[in-house]
């Protein structure tokens, strides 16, 4: 970024769908970027380098952070030795796809569950997690102390896997829900989700047409808006409306049972939101995802988790 460069190629106008309808990645590429045209540089030799740009501060934690990025990457190679397993932890942990083949990646969207390859609110949640327990076993009791440094562990993540638009939601929402607890403040759901959002657009405007951007806060909306009301429709909340719901109260006899339904009301409420932005951008919907969140995302969880304990586990020692 910066560089002046002398290029041999051909200028070709940006291509719209194939297909009537369909979604053009090259499109929207083109309304984030202002792009009158693109070129196709097939080798090193298309190109020439005439002057770089001086390092400043930016460039400096530009290659800091690509450094980082290649060090955790090289890390998680070290440690798993299965292709597809390391491909789906690096997916999961650092947003890298690269690594997982096509027919995984695409079963993944056809099922609707390609969210969980995406580092979004799920990722940041984890990590902060995981920095909280971890300050409570090295012995970390001081409350303030242990939210400041969550902040600012969760902030160098979100810098070394890239600030999609996705990961500056989560990151601004978990900040500032770590902000209220520092103050003593009571966080509120949607005030929390409102000022990350008018934060985010104020920097990154064109955010706002960016479909990561839409399908995480429709579907952070979905799990704040509409999981509250199909919990009281499942008889989930207790008997604060008693005697004020549609249907007949259910008793669920087992916890099992009842994990399981919040479980699903937890995935419609964000399924239910998202599917709007889904058809609108890509003109299908898969209703299987429903189900196959239920087992992949506290499985996903525990994958997650542990694939960032591999990662100073790793660093001290590769066995």
């Amino acid at each position: 970024t910066g560089s002046r460069l002398r290029v041999f190629c051909s200028l070709e106008p940006i291509l719209g769908p194939t297909n009537p309808h369909e979604f053009a990645a090259d499109e929207r590429w083109q309304t984030q970027t202002n792009t009158e045209a693109e070129g196709h540089l097939h080798s090193r030799f298309d190109y020439i380098v005439l002057s770089s740009p001086k390092p400043n501060i930016f460039s400096r934690l530009r290659n800091w952070r690509d450094g980082a990025h290649a060090s955790i990457l090289g890390l998680l190679d070290t440690a798993i030795v299965d292709n597809d397993t390391r491909g789906f932890v690096e997916a999961v942990v650092l947003g890298e796809r690269s690594d997982m083949d096509k027919e995984t990646l695409n079963d993944f969207t056809v099922s609707g569950v390609a969210h969980i390859l995406a580092v979004s609110g799920f990722n940041v949640a984890i990590v902060s997690l995981v920095v909280t327990q971890l300050l409570r076993l090295l012995g970390i009791y001081w409350h303030r102390t242990r939210i400041v440094i969550t902040m600012l562990m969760v902030f160098l993540y979100s810098a070394i896997v890239g600030f999609e638009p996705s990961v500056v939601r989560a990151l601004l929402m978990i900040e500032l829900y770590l902000l209220a607890l520092l103050l003593e403040r009571k966080p509120d759901p949607l005030n929390i989700i409102a000022s990350a959002a008018l934060i985010e657009l104020l920097f990154r405007p064109s955010d706002l047409f960016d479909v990561s951007f839409q399908l995480s806060y429709a579907a952070v909306l979905g799990l704040v808006l509409l999981v509250p009301k199909i919990r009281w429709l499942l008889g989930l909340d207790g008997d604060a409306y008693e005697g004020k719901r549609p249907f007949q109260r259910i008793i669920w006899g087992s916890k099992l049972s009842r994990r399981v339904l919040e479980a699903f009301a937890l995935s419609l409420g964000a399924s239910l939101a998202s599917y709007p932005v889904i058809a609108a951008h890509f003109y299908r919907m898969s209703f299987v995802g429903l189900a196959a969140n239920l087992p992949l995302i506290p499985l996903s969880a525990v994958i997650t988790a542990l694939g960032f304990l591999l990662i100073p586990l790793t660093a001290i020692s590769t066995w």
